[in-house]
């Protein structure tokens, strides 16, 4: 289908351009004249291909999405994207993301510095970066994109093994950055992991696109085991490029100041309480004037405290009425919403549909 020039492919149910973006993206990318600063996903992970090219007048920016939740395939004229993606600024995820590229070469700003990715290289990011890609040139990058809680996972069920030679998986560089990032309390800590091929090597190459593929194509076409499988292909790519035969692993750590900690700080009492916590009860929990908090959210985030606590209750009412047996009622009163119509319009605003409609679709 064609939406406002823009060529969708998609296996949700619905048409409209803007809920299929909030039901994949909740919280994430382009929204009218703004992007957001943190993006959020609700998947436990999502795997995505994008290609750019600016070579020809009918060149055109590409995405293909997968990911439990849905799939989705677009393809956008330059003239239309390139107005929109000269307004992007940095961001960070509240999952980790692994970038490779597939073909070219990118520049990424991290943390205001360019960082240039020929073909065969790439990083992993964790939560805390500010980075963006710059979209110029001829380039297709594979991202593979994990939740905080399904890499936690992943990782705890590697400790669990019983043989030497499976223990030498985590000690590599990915490994190492994995631990240190998954199993910190409240870290605020900016780091991430460059990998870069010793040499154009192209059976390297295919075979990071072959555990790429393994995961688009178990969650188009799932089966009984295909949970296990995609485990299975995250475990091995990143064992893959943790050997120094395949790659040359560069971690860097990013040093922080107390803005960050206090931002790290806000964070984490707004997932503990879902986001229903006033300024001033925040001011009293953290022992700073809720002015001065707002600031700090605004600045790294591009969101008030209001409007940030509300990502977080609107995803945990999204969480309960596709998780648990709690009616849309039911999960109103849990979060402490007095008001049905204010409950109703957040809803809809993050992911495009009313709760009961996003209930029926998902519980």
């Amino acid at each position: 289908m064609v939406i406002n020039n823009q060529i969708y492919f998609t296996n949700l149910d619905n048409t409209d351009a803007n809920e299929i973006t909030n039901t994949l993206f909740p919280y994430a990318g382009y929204h009218g004249d703004n992007f957001a600063t943190t993006y959020m996903e609700m998947s436990p992970f999502s795997v995505m291909m994008s290609s750019f090219s600016d070579l020809t007048p009918s060149s055109a920016y590409v995405n293909t999405y997968v990911s439990p939740a849905g799939s989705i395939y677009s393809s956008t004229p330059l003239e239309d994207i390139l107005p929109i993606l000269s307004k992007q600024k940095p961001h960070k995820h509240d999952f980790f993301e692994l970038m490779f590229v597939l073909d070219g070469e990118i520049y990424v700003s991290i943390e205001n510095h360019r960082h240039l990715y020929p073909k065969g290289s790439g990083c992993i990011l964790n939560r805390q970066v500010m980075h963006y890609e710059e979209r110029q040139g001829q380039h297709r990058i594979l991202f593979l994109q994990i939740s905080y809680d399904f890499l936690k996972q992943i990782y705890s069920d590697l400790c669990l093994s019983f043989f030497d030679v499976e223990k030498k998986q985590l000690s590599g560089d990915i490994m190492l950055f994995l631990q240190s990032n998954l199993f910190k309390e409240n870290t605020n800590e900016k780091a991430y992991v460059d990998f870069i091929p010793p040499s154009a090597d192209f059976q390297v190459f295919d075979a990071v696109h072959d555990y790429f593929d393994i995961i688009f194509r178990e969650t188009l076409s799932p089966d009984s085991n295909s949970s296990r499988k995609i485990k299975n292909a995250i475990v091995e790519l990143f064992d893959f490029i943790s050997s120094s035969e395949n790659f040359s692993t560069t971690p860097v750590k990013i040093g922080s100041d107390v803005e960050n900690y206090l931002y790290s700080e806000i964070v984490r009492v707004m997932e503990e309480s879902c986001g229903r916590i006033s300024r001033s009860q925040l001011s009293e929990k953290l022992n700073y004037s809720g002015a001065y908090l707002n600031d700090i959210c605004k600045k790294h985030s591009g969101l008030s405290l209001y409007n940030l606590g509300m990502t977080y209750c609107i995803k945990e009412a999204a969480r309960l009425l596709s998780e648990s047996s709690y009616t849309v009622s039911e999960v109103e009163a849990y979060l402490g919403f007095t008001n049905s119509t204010q409950f109703y319009k957040e809803f809809k605003k993050a992911y495009g549909v009313t709760p009961a409609k996003y209930k029926r679709r998902t519980g």
